[in-house]
Parts: C-alpha cells; structure tokens; sequence
C-alpha cells in the first residue's frame, strides 16, 4: 500500500515542484534562458561564441579578451613535454557588471574553459539559475544521476542532468537526503559540452520512501 502511495504521490510531487518554480517566476520571461542555452545566432553548445569542440584555445582567449562582459581572465596552462605540443589548460573569467542578469554568479570565477588538444573541450557556467528553470525549458533529461558527493563525505549529494543532443550537461548540489524543495531550487552549474555523459539512464530522486 505504501508503495501505491509513492507511484501516487511522485508524479504530483514533479509536477507541483516545476509548479512551484513557475509560479516563483511567472514574471520572467524564459527566452533569456533559452537564448542562453540554446542561441539562434550560434550552435549549441555555445557560449559568448566558443563551441566546444570547435573553437581553438587562442580563438577563445581572443574573444574573452575583447568581451564588453569579461574580465579577471585567468590562464592556467598544463605541463608540455614538447615544445611543439598545444598550449592546453584552462581559462577562467569573472563578469565584470555589465552581463545579463541571468548570468549573475555566485562566485567571482564565474566561467571556466577547459582546452585540450588546442581546442575547447568544454565550457563551466556558474549560475543561480534554479534547476526547475532548467526543466521548463529544457523538458526531462534522459541521462543524468544522483550520487554521494566524496567532497562533502556524504552529507551533500551531486546531481547531473545531461541533454546529450544539445550537448548540455546541469550539475547541482543537494542536501543527503535529496528534498524536493531544494531539488527544483538548486542554482546549476552549466556544462557546455563536446561531449557529455550519456551512460546513465535518469531518475527522478524517490521523496516518498518508495523503492526502485
């Protein structure tokens, strides 16, 4: 009986969650995020004009730093055993005030990309967009998981989201157990991807006690 009770009680539970997101945000309107994810004038995944998997490393250093939105740029380079080899590493940036609203973050390094081979392999958004957000726009992801976070020695949890057509992956961290309040409000992380993880199947967390 318990069990009839949580399939019951879990499709409520998505829908008043995404609800409840809705209803906090019914003034705003969506396609900022939606142009923020998936831009008409760039194919996603795109950032600022850096696709993943295409945009060499010295293209992207190049946009960041004649970005109106972009400064603090921080460059990380990674070891080469020959001279020859690709610059590769990371390039990291803070906003300088005047980006969107919706790329407000809540740490000073807000971006991060990461180039190997000379090309961008991915780009790292921090964000206080809440995933709920994310699953109005995005619908339900196919891939995804929900795992102890090793960092946080268990008490926290890493949740991905991943849309592997659009090459879009969402982490967020949530408290051990996973509540639903703080599943829909969890600001993301934003992975513009290569190549995103697609290797596990997504489930909603279970609030209800109910087995799997």
């Amino acid at each position: 009986m318990t069990r009839i009770y949580a399939l019951i009680a879990l499709p409520l539970l998505v829908i008043s969650g995404v609800l409840a997101v809705l209803t906090c945000t019914q003034n705003h309107d969506d396609s900022a995020l939606s142009s923020l994810l998936i831009p008409s004038d760039c194919h996603a995944p795109c950032l600022l004009g850096i696709r993943p998997g295409e945009t060499r490393g010295d293209e992207a250093l190049d946009i960041l730093e004649n970005h109106p939105w972009v400064t603090n740029i921080n460059i990380v380079h990674r070891g080469r055993t020959n001279p020859s080899e690709n610059r590769d590493g990371t390039l990291g940036w803070s906003w300088n005030g005047n980006q969107p609203p919706i790329l407000r973050s809540p740490v000073l390094i807000a971006g991060e990309i990461s180039i190997d081979g000379g090309v961008v392999s991915s780009i790292k958004l921090m964000t206080f967009i809440p995933f709920g957000e994310v699953w109005l726009v995005m619908g339900e992801p196919r891939h995804g998981w929900l795992r102890p976070s090793r960092a946080y020695l268990g008490e926290l949890n890493n949740h991905l989201a991943s849309y592997a057509t659009s090459r879009l992956a969402f982490r967020t961290l949530l408290p051990e157990p996973p509540r639903a309040d703080s599943f829909w409000t969890a600001p993301v992380e934003i992975r513009f991807e290569a190549e995103p993880d697609d290797d596990y199947n997504y489930h909603l967390p279970c609030w209800m006690g109910c087995s799997s």
